[in-house]
């Protein structure tokens, strides 16, 4: 065995666990556009004429952002050694788990809307819940970029908290 041969499993290890952290870098930049997008005004009367074309396209960003993160991250964790696949299926499962918290999110705000009489209390606590979806993204990506480089798997990718 040479010594190319002996190196090659370190040099494997140190590129899955580049493109993990990666990942999780484009997950926290997704979601600091998608902050961005949430405090610009959404009211069309409010806002100028360039604002919701820059909205679209920043939420449009944000996703793309998002799906290639997801993509990445379901291609790379088959070629993963046992401790970066943990943050690869972390990854996966703060990507798939946010959108279902978010879709629970706008089907409680359509309907609580179509029935409540105090539909702006319903949009601002709707607002919150988005806030709170977003800092828990960023928890798991940040307890992942902690435990990615001290070189450890992620001790839980199967929770639904962080």
């Amino acid at each position: 065995m040479d010594e190319a041969d002996e190196s090659r499993p370190a040099a494997d290890r140190a590129e899955s666990a580049r493109r993990a952290r990666s990942n999780y870098l484009l997950y926290l930049v997704a979601t600091g556009v998608w902050i961005v997008v949430s405090v610009l005004p959404g009211d069309p009367s409010d806002a100028a004429d360039w604002v919701l074309p820059v909205v679209g396209s920043l939420s449009l960003l944000a996703f793309i952002m998002l799906v290639i993160g997801v993509v990445r991250a379901y291609g790379d964790r088959k070629n993963a050694d046992e401790g970066t696949a943990a943050h690869f299926r972390l990854q996966i499962r703060s990507f798939w788990i946010s959108w279902l918290y978010t879709g629970i999110n706008i089907l409680v705000f359509m309907v609580s809307a179509a029935i409540s009489p105090w539909p702006g209390l319903l949009y601002f606590a709707s607002e919150i819940i988005t806030y709170a979806i977003n800092v828990w993204f960023v928890i798991r990506c940040v307890k992942g970029l902690r435990y990615l480089s001290r070189q450890e798997p992620y001790p839980n990718p199967g929770t639904w908290l962080w």
